[in-house]
């Protein structure tokens, strides 16, 4: 799914808006003021929601003003949780999902910092994309550092391309698109497979490995700079070797081969939770109780294999220092 050019909003969602607040049935999400060409009317948008870690659906989402108060002007525009009485659209209603994708998140991660995307792709048709993602570290840091956000109770703000922090913004939506690998549905049970089916189940495990494994030309480049091995372990079992991102993926240009280095699958998997990394000096540190793990504390302390050519970029190596979780 690529994304367009077009304006891109970034906000906080409050609790309220979900309903978590103490007396309030909320049935509204509100919009940045400027995101909605002819917000102060009646707009129907058809398009995708992404929801980080669970998946990828069809909605319509129902923009309408806020309600004038006290003889003030129109504020900014609402997701409602309705269709418009003669205007209805193609898929499920924006809220509703948004709502229940929320829930998913707070409950699976106990976070309710639930950050919101809007956007759109090259698509002529269905082209609005909500992305809701948790404010964990990495969100976190992307918008503090690289779109230079004031984190606060209130964020709620919209970019243009001309706009200095707009591509990093743009590569975040990008990234949180790609790492989509299952469908969300109305009967999400927080389970992988459908058992009553079989081939959709073959497909998912497919594209989950492709997705593990790499880019395939990033993934080729590194094979052939590390010599097909693991740069830890000398793994040479070409099926569970994967190629894994130093800095976070966050476009084509993350690609570099100076940024990634060939894992086993399970020392990948710890790396992007934090309890494994490699220091500027090609050192291994592993983490916590994993230290006393036989199977994991001979590697602790030991350099890498360097590879041929595109050493690992240090300054990348101690960005990702600060996922470490000693």
């Amino acid at each position: 799914m690529r994304i367009s050019n077009e304006r891109i909003s970034v906000k906080l969602v409050r609790p309220y808006e979900l309903g978590w607040s103490k007396d309030t049935h909320a049935t509204q999400v509100h919009l940045p003021e400027d995101y909605i060409e002819n917000w102060k009317e009646e707009v129907v948008l058809n398009g995708y929601l992404v929801i980080q870690d669970y998946g990828i659906e069809r909605i319509s989402a129902y923009s309408t003003p806020t309600n004038k108060t006290n003889g003030k002007p129109l504020r900014s525009p609402w997701l409602r949780k309705s269709p418009f009485k003669n205007n209805k659209g193609k898929y499920p209603s924006a809220w509703e999902r948004i709502e229940k994708a929320g829930n998913l998140i707070r409950k699976r991660y106990d976070k309710d910092q639930i950050v919101l995307i809007t956007c759109r792709n090259t698509e002529k048709e269905n082209n609005f994309i909500i992305i809701l993602c948790r404010l964990d570290d990495f969100v976190l840091r992307v918008l503090k550092n690289e779109i230079d956000l004031k984190i606060n109770k209130v964020i709620s703000k919209v970019y243009y391309k001309e706009d200095k922090s707009y591509k990093n913004l743009k590569n975040l939506a990008e990234r949180m698109c790609e790492l989509i690998q299952i469908r969300l549905n109305e009967d999400y049970d927080d389970s992988f497979f459908d058992i009553e089916n079989l081939e959709d189940a073959k497909k998912k495990i497919e594209k989950l490995v492709t997705y593990r494994q790499g880019q395939p030309k990033f993934r080729s480049g590194l094979m052939r700079n590390y010599d097909s091995k693991c740069c830890i372990t000398g793994c040479e079992v070409l099926d569970v070797l994967e190629a894994c991102h130093i800095y976070p993926y966050m476009g084509p240009k993350t690609n570099h081969l100076s940024n990634g280095f060939i894992l086993r699958s399970d020392l990948h998997m710890l790396y992007d939770k934090g309890l494994l990394c490699i220091d500027e000096n090609y050192k291994v540190k592993i983490s916590g109780r994993w230290r006393n793990d036989p199977m994991y504390n001979i590697y602790h302390g030991k350099i890498i294999r360097l590879p041929y050519e595109n050493l690992p970029n240090k300054q990348a190596l101690k960005f990702k220092l600060m996922d470490f979780k000693n």
